[in-house]
């Protein structure tokens, strides 16, 4: 039977820990007690009691910690998969897999996926289509792609989590 470890989560992650159940596979999960972007309900219960194990961690997003969770249920069985829905853990879960030998999505695949305009300008590259974009470290920068990219134009940092910091943009 398949065993799936799910370190961290936000509100998909957790129905996707009832999925996991219901579709038969076997998994454990390794959470953050510090970094909870879920409501622990009875609905999360339900679902963490549905794992073989759960490891709560300080901080997922710490290789060190993880690496050693990630150990502790390696002693215990082999891990099939390893997923996260928590975008603060993937950079972290791709280096510790690397380390462990489980497989994952490269660290450089990682890295690139999370830096937006890299990413843009990577599938540009190959031809991939895409939205306009343009990279600004400075305000006449910003201006200047603004100008390029033209009206409207959705301005947010580079990296990360769910667009929190991103703005929709109709002049200079």
């Amino acid at each position: 039977m398949t065993h799936i470890v799910f370190v961290d989560s936000n509100f998909a992650g957790i129905e996707a820990l009832r999925r996991a159940r219901a579709l038969g596979h076997q998994f454990s999960a390794v959470m953050s007690e510090g970094l909870m972007l879920y409501h622990m309900n009875d609905a999360t219960r339900s679902a963490l009691a549905g794992a073989e194990r759960v490891l709560w961690i300080e901080r997922t997003t710490d290789p060190a910690q993880l690496a050693g969770a990630l150990r502790q249920i390696l002693a215990e069985r082999p891990i099939d998969a390893v997923l996260s829905h928590l975008e603060y853990c993937v950079e972290p879960l791709a280096q510790v897999c690397v380390e462990l030998g489980l497989r994952y999505t490269s660290l450089a695949a990682v890295r690139l996926a999370r830096n937006k305009h890299l990413c843009r300008a990577r599938l540009l590259a190959a031809g991939v289509a895409s939205a306009r974009f343009a990279f600004a470290r400075t305000l006449d920068e910003a201006v200047a792609g603004f100008r390029a990219v033209g009206a409207p134009a959705v301005v947010k940092p580079s990296s990360g989590s769910d667009s929190l910091l991103a703005a929709v943009v109709d002049d200079e």
